[in-house]
């Protein structure tokens, strides 16, 4: 009996709860509810469209004939006078005309600036002048402009995209015929029939735009993203849920070919140690709400865990360290062998965690110890 006290009170540092005085009661467990600790995670979810389909938009929104002329008693040569005695005197009558022709545009072009999209428009007119003062049965004029649609998107409340213009054009060659030493151009009486085809533009643009279908490619992603996703298959399984709260538009870009709608969701994440948990019921899609967005990932992870899913990830931790002697103080090394082990909450916000045991000296000298603590 002696020489067993000596092995406990030789062990007493590491096994507190093997020696012969009454067994601890262990600490009790807690039964309160887990606080539900939550706060915002943003995912970046870009979605891209090829820039054609806006192309295509505008090519279905413009006709290709703007506009067909067809003026009779136009002026097209102004009286010639001369000042004489202090007067002004005809030296040329008026002469007058026919002027009929078709302005018409070709295929347009959309290319892309920081957040504009400009659509360059080709436009070509083509005039005729008839009856010119009896003079000329006809001469034909022809004329190229390049007009500049500057368009900006944006997203309204049901996600429909829709655009604003700013219009612009040049013309590279005026229309106009060479008549009696004089060029006749009519360069300004088609400028006053382009503008309004423009402006018809810009009101017809959300019409076709609503065919580019943005709204369902948002839906299926809002509703895809109720889930859980896995952290980690086994040993423990970890998964991170995914609540999402808000959906976030912070503008487009123009990336290569593509047009880059900057996207993210706000959403409440949490991560949960064991099974699968149940995905969050899908909601309606919220409307779009701006805020910025840097195309990173901002997750808050609060993890909860199931102890039965803890225990043999410590467990093995142990047995991992037991390969090796623990070296205590005055006591040299200790083989150890962990056999079980409990963990549950307890009192304090604290975790308890018992473990069953068997030490002895490396030295062999005596056998195991058996304990829990």
């Amino acid at each position: 009996m002696p020489g067993r006290h000596h092995r406990w009170l030789l062990l007493l540092p590491l096994l507190a709860a093997c020696s012969q005085k009454p067994a601890v009661e262990p600490p009790p467990r807690a039964n309160d509810p887990v606080p539900a600790t939550s706060a915002s995670s943003i995912i970046s979810v870009p979605v891209e469209i090829d820039r054609a389909l806006i192309a295509q938009a505008i090519e279905r929104a413009m006709p290709r004939q703007l506009w067909r002329i067809d003026r009779p008693g136009t002026r097209c040569v102004q009286p010639k006078r001369v000042k004489l005695f202090g007067k002004q005197i005809k030296v040329t009558p008026p002469i007058d005309c026919h002027i009929i022709g078709e302005v018409t545009r070709g295929p347009i072009r959309l290319r892309g600036n920081g957040r504009d999209l400009i659509a360059d428009i080709p436009i070509h007119a083509q005039v005729s002048a008839r009856d010119v003062g009896g003079l000329l049965k006809g001469e034909t004029a022809t004329g190229d402009a390049m007009a500049h649609a500057r368009l900006q998107l944006g997203i309204d409340d049901q996600w429909r995209p829709h655009g604003t213009l700013k219009l612009s054009y040049d013309w590279s060659q005026k229309p106009g015929i060479d008549f009696l030493g004089q060029r006749i151009t009519f360069a300004d009486k088609v400028d006053r029939k382009i503008a309004p085809v423009l402006r018809d533009l810009e009101r017809q643009l959300p019409h076709e735009l609503a065919k580019v279908d943005l709204r369902s490619k948002i839906e299926r992603l809002w509703r895809a993203a109720f889930t859980s996703l896995s952290l980690n298959e086994h040993d423990p399984p970890v998964w991170m849920r995914i609540t999402p709260q808000r959906f976030l538009f912070d503008g487009y870009g123009n990336s290569g070919a593509q047009l880059r709608f900057r996207l993210g969701i706000e959403a409440l994440t949490e991560t949960v140690v064991g099974d699968r948990p149940v995905d969050p019921q899908p909601t309606g899609l919220p409307s779009p709400a701006r805020a910025p967005i840097d195309d990173a990932l901002h997750f808050f992870l609060p993890v909860r865990a199931d102890y039965a899913q803890l225990e043999p990830v410590i467990l093995r931790a142990l047995h991992k360290r037991a390969a090796r002697p623990f070296e205590l103080p005055k006591l040299g090394p200790i083989i150890a062998r962990f056999d079980k082990l409990t963990a549950y909450g307890t009192t304090g916000n604290r975790i308890a965690v018992g473990v069953t045991l068997a030490a002895r000296p490396a030295s062999g000298k005596l056998g195991d110890t058996h304990g829990t603590v």
